[in-house]
């Protein structure tokens, strides 16, 4: 058993040392022609495969390298650099951060370049988040902040705004009614994707889709924050591991076959715009034209990308602030009472001009 054994851990230990001797030749190799072109040093930081080794041991997404970066600043100083396969450049001094981002934030208005799957679920960087500097990310931007998000447009969505806090209230007292503690993440998650699949896409979905839609998005949020194996060797990591990356595929196969009909109404029927049928997200993208790329229209697969970013983004954000402010009512009851008392005498006046204007109709 032990003689038969010992030949494919032979392999696998040679072909591990093999790979790791690959890597850190083409890092250096890498490292070599970035002096060459620059011509200058960049700042101090640890050997690259030291930092995969401890970055790999982290098991967690990129959000949680603080620990390693203050460990790293610590022993190499304010400003650190990592050589992988690019050169990662870490501020710490907010001074430093001042200058770089406020004082040349030309220099550095661009976006660090995208790996797979980031490439996948961005078409290729075409969201507002990964788009380079440039006049396609200032046209997809500036038709958010106009359109999507300008107060006149907003104003449209306050019935759809009440019936997502009237849900949001069922929902509660429903989980509440037992008398035991009501986990809140869950129903502000809930009610807040509900609204914002009607801001984006103009339209209504059974509970079923809509949870779908959720488990899609966090799909997307969680691979592209998590680990980025694809970005070494993608030709090798996407066979090695296939499976992961045939996932990534299906998932989204499946924002296209869920988004893609929805926005497709949008486009091809004409239905008269008020107050029960606000233009959506999805309406504005499609009335977009690139002017850089002789006018055309945006694609399938960027209009795809953009309604999926508008999701999670303003899923998660806003459901993390709201959790936030609940804890914090319970951690000050003084302030919960203020509360209280404020939406109490709010209610009371409403009441007070509805029955008045009732008077006045009789």
């Amino acid at each position: 058993m032990e003689l038969t054994a010992w030949p494919p851990l032979l392999l696998l230990i040679t072909l591990s040392l093999s790979l790791a001797a690959a890597l850190l030749f083409l890092l250096s190799c890498r490292h070599s022609v970035e002096k060459k072109v620059t011509g200058k040093e960049l700042p101090p930081g640890p050997p690259a495969l030291l930092f995969l080794a401890k970055f790999l041991a982290l098991r967690r997404s990129i959000f949680h390298l603080a620990p390693l970066l203050r460990e790293l600043h610590a022993r190499y100083g304010p400003v650190i650099s990592i050589r992988l396969f690019r050169a990662l450049v870490f501020v710490s001094d907010r001074h430093l951060a001042h200058r770089v981002l406020v004082q040349g934030g030309a220099t550095f208005a661009d976006r660090p370049r995208l790996f797979e799957p980031g490439l996948l679920f961005t078409s290729g960087s075409r969201n507002i988040n990964a788009a380079p500097y440039g006049p396609y990310w200032r046209l997809v931007r500036r038709n958010l902040a106009s359109e999507a998000l300008h107060p006149a447009c907003v104003s449209q969505f306050a019935p759809a705004r009440r019936r997502m806090r009237d849900m949001l209230v069922r929902d509660l007292r429903k989980r509440g009614a037992a008398g035991d503690p009501v986990e809140v993440r869950t129903p502000f998650r809930n009610a807040m994707f509900d609204l914002l699949v009607y801001m984006s896409l103009g339209a209504r979905l059974a509970p079923e889709m809509l949870d779908e839609m959720q488990e899609m998005q966090l799909w997307v949020v969680r691979t592209i924050t998590g680990f980025p194996i694809f970005s070494f060797l993608p030709a090798l990591t996407k066979r090695l591991f296939r499976k992961r990356w045939e996932a990534h595929l299906a998932v989204r196969r499946r924002q296209d076959e869920i988004l893609l009909p929805l926005i497709e109404t949008r486009r091809s029927v004409s239905v008269p715009r008020g107050a029960d049928n606000p233009p959506c997200y999805a309406d504005s993208l499609l009335a977009l034209r690139v002017a850089d790329e002789g006018g055309r229209p945006l694609t399938d697969s960027e209009l795809v990308s953009l309604c999926s970013e508008f999701l999670s983004g303003g899923t998660d954000s806003t459901v993390t602030s709201l959790e936030w402010i609940m804890g914090e009512l319970v951690n000050h009851p003084d302030m919960q009472a203020k509360v209280y008392e404020e939406v109490r005498n709010s209610g009371a006046r409403r009441s007070s001009v509805k029955a008045t204007c009732s008077g006045c109709r009789t």
